[in-house]
């Protein structure tokens, strides 16, 4: 695992730390917060002081806050697991409110730990909109597709490839293949980077372990917590369906109200994302059930125990379509402008749309998901957008490269890495 990819995170964590002189750094387990943290540290202030608050002489260090503070004058002070020391976060609001008072930041604070949901909680709590807030996700198609152009000139279509083979010219990337892999094997460092598809798959399995097995992490305040791996097998195997919980609480054998905390934990755990149905009326859109994605791709395969692309692709079963539509709609969120929100839709016939994209209540995208390279929309996507309105729409397809021509209804067939180039547009 030599190489290392550069984190577009790591711009977002120096314009939070210029702004506030706080900072929360979120994400799930083993996302490369610690390393972001050490880098930007290292790379970006020079002067830090860390702390790893899961152990207790680090938690002795920090136990006269105050004093601490004060030692740490002008440096960045990094504490890691910081939802182990509860106890810090009233004195780091008072001391934060000092420092506005007197209008100085002599300390500049980044938070960070492996309990996200937990640690989210305590910062909401204590320190409230003192802070500014940073979600690192696992690598995303558009993270990676900037990392590798700013080494080299990717070469992402047929044509290109063709011509470099010509003129006995290497490729040095191709973005296709680089797609192909993150999709198979998810984003998370550990498994993108592994040195084999059988690594990746022993390093997912042995991280899904550590979080719903036998002997999982402790999840403070959870209830039912027992439930949460069956939970997971379940929604991996209903990805991308309406979740109707009572149904679902039923299987399960628990409360709604215990399936509905075990959910918003998974949520707030940035494991999986809750897709709402599109109304124009905004209370409408609470009274369908939601479509629940596994928002790693890696992870959901692992549970479907494909190794390499081939049998990803040669499987026959929803779940390939399914885990295209998650895998191009985290693409998307990651590229699209902040506040975007996204939906489905689908009408009293049955007339759907896979995700539009809410840019803000008058301006939404319609978008048609296609697993295949087959150009080709169902006539019920454009009666649905008729009742939707978007501004765009086209179809984001798993080939390649984009189809010059149009499909039916005159929407362009896009490959992926074209589709967030369009959305970085729209964005800029």
């Amino acid at each position: 695992m030599s190489e290392v990819i550069k984190r577009t995170a790591l711009a977002q964590l120096e314009e939070q730390l210029a702004a506030n002189a706080c900072c929360l750094l979120l994400g799930p387990r083993q996302v490369g917060k610690t390393s972001l943290a050490l880098r930007y540290g290292e790379s970006c202030v020079g002067r830090f002081v860390y702390l790893d608050l899961e152990q207790e002489k680090d938690r002795s260090a920090i136990a006269d806050f105050d004093a601490f503070a004060q030692q740490s004058m002008g440096r960045l002070a990094i504490l890691d697991e910081a939802q182990c020391a509860p106890e810090i976060f009233p004195a780091l609001r008072a001391w934060l409110d000092r420092g506005a008072k007197e209008a100085q930041a002599p300390v500049q604070w980044l938070l960070l730990g492996s309990a996200t949901a937990e640690l989210e909680g305590l910062a909401n709590q204590h320190l409230g909109p003192r802070i500014g807030k940073i979600n690192l996700a696992p690598f995303q198609a558009p993270e990676l597709y900037f990392h590798y152009a700013e080494q080299t000139s990717p070469l992402t279509s047929t044509a290109a490839l063709a011509i470099a083979e010509e003129q006995s010219v290497q490729p040095t990337v191709d973005i296709y293949a680089i797609q192909q892999t993150l999709w198979l094997r998810g984003g998370y460092p550990m498994s993108y980077l592994a040195g084999s598809p059988a690594q990746s798959v022993e390093w997912r399995t042995a991280y899904l372990d550590s979080l719903f097995g036998a002997q999982p992490i402790a999840h403070a305040h959870i209830v039912r917590q027992e439930l949460l791996g069956e939970l997971w097998r379940q929604l991996s195997h209903r990805q991308g369906e309406p979740c109707r919980r009572d149904q679902l609480a039923g299987q399960l054998g628990c409360k709604a109200a215990e399936l509905n905390e075990l959910l918003k934990f998974l949520e707030r755990s940035q494991l999986i994302r809750v897709v709402q149905p599109w109304s124009g009326n905004e209370l409408k859109r609470l009274e369908q059930p939601g479509r629940i994605f596994i928002r790693d791709s890696g992870l959901l395969h692992t549970e479907w125990r494909f190794l390499e692309m081939g049998e990803l692709l040669d499987d026959g079963s929803r779940i390939k379509g399914k885990s295209w539509e998650g895998f191009v709609l985290e693409a998307l969120m990651r590229a699209a402008p902040s506040g975007t929100r996204p939906f489905f839709y689908k009408n009293a016939n049955a007339q759907e749309i896979d995700i539009v994209l809410e840019f803000n209540p008058r301006r939404r995208w319609a978008i048609e998901i296609k697993v295949s390279d087959e150009a080709g929309v169902e006539p019920g996507f454009h009666r649905a957008c008729e009742e939707v309105k978007p501004e765009v729409r086209f179809q984001i397809n798993g080939g390649r490269e984009s189809r010059i021509q149009r499909v039916e209804g005159g929407i362009e067939a896009l490959c992926l890495a074209e589709a967030i180039e369009k959305l970085r547009a729209r964005a800029s």
